[in-house]
């Protein structure tokens, strides 16, 4: 859900974007919403593993809809490696050191 909102504001334009945030949204509050009650139902008529066999078959479709519908950026070896000039590497190591920190010291208090 978190690279939704990037992938709709590079692929949108400006009068468009609200519309498709909004759609963007609405269908994660109707799966957040539907989603337990239909599984249940599922499940309580057929077993456990029918979840399974209903929807991988559907994210398949779904990928396969997502690569035709989005544009694929081309980049060169330069852009990359532009890209790759400007990661804040002291950054993403503080972070990483913090967060192995603070998932570590978590099994000290139980």
């Amino acid at each position: 859900m978190a690279n939704a909102m990037g992938i709709i504001n590079e692929h949108f334009a400006d009068k468009e974007r609200d519309k498709a945030l909004a759609y963007n949204s609405m269908f994660i509050s109707v799966g957040s919403i539907s989603g337990p009650a239909v599984g249940s139902l599922i499940t309580s008529i057929l077993s456990w593993r029918w979840i399974f066999l209903l929807n991988v078959p559907v994210a398949i479709a779904v990928m396969f809809w997502a690569k035709g519908a989005f544009p694929r950026p081309r980049l060169t070896c330069a852009d990359i490696r532009e890209q790759a000039r400007r990661v804040n590497r002291l950054g993403q190591f503080i972070f990483s050191v913090g967060v192995v920190l603070m998932f570590s010291s978590a099994g000290l208090y139980c």
